[in-house]
């Protein structure tokens, strides 16, 4: 069949795949023993105090833009190699120490509070406990007095209210007890150490 004059053949256009693309592989910035604490950031945030003693402040490009990061490390060619093999060669500009003044050990460390919720739920548990006891016992000597003596009506009882001053004083010497026996001294006397002289070593002679 002859295609019409002035108007060429129709072809039919095929679409090339193309090839999927690989998944962008993570980068790992412990692998050189580095960390980056802030990325893409401003100088003047970069040369603040708070950091640690063992932070550098990276200027490097990626293109056609400068960056400045602030990463730790404990050598300054560990940082080199990372940015070097990230963002390829020519790019990093010039490392310096950074501004920091927090001792590495003490970067990023929290007191634990677990102990001390543990404690004051115990303190808690103890004082109620405590309470209760001087409760009760008052409570039944009252009682035990009323129907002794044949005070009161038939039937009343008086309650016993206890003042939250005194169970804390229990309390007190109730965690001085304890703080006692868990010493060092309280161990010597439970072996009975004793010196050259026969004496224990809490001081006292046998």
């Amino acid at each position: 069949m002859t295609a019409p004059v002035g108007k060429a053949p129709s072809v039919t256009e095929k679409k090339v795949a193309e090839p999927p693309k690989k998944p962008e592989r993570k980068f790992d910035p412990s692998a050189y023993s580095c960390e980056i604490i802030l990325e893409k950031t401003s100088k003047e945030l970069a040369m603040g105090k708070k950091y640690p003693t063992d932070a550098f402040m990276v200027y490097y490009n990626f293109e056609g833009v400068d960056y400045i990061d602030l990463t730790r490390s404990y050598k300054m060619v560990n940082v080199f190699d990372m940015y070097f093999d990230r963002y390829g060669k020519g790019s990093v500009k010039n490392i310096e120490h950074g501004y920091g003044n927090i001792t590495p050990s003490q970067w990023g460390y929290k007191a634990p509070e677990r102990k001390k919720k543990e404690e004051t739920v115990m303190s808690d548990e103890l004082r109620d406990q405590i309470h209760e006891i001087i409760e009760a016992d008052i409570q039944n000597g009252i009682n035990d007095y009323i129907e002794k003596e044949g005070k009161g009506f038939k039937g009343q009882q008086l309650t016993a209210r206890v003042a939250k001053d005194e169970v804390d004083k229990i309390m007190k010497q109730y965690k001085q007890i304890k703080k006692a026996e868990k010493s060092n001294l309280n161990e010597i006397k439970k072996i009975g150490l004793v010196d050259k002289n026969g004496r224990t070593l809490d001081g006292r002679k046998d």
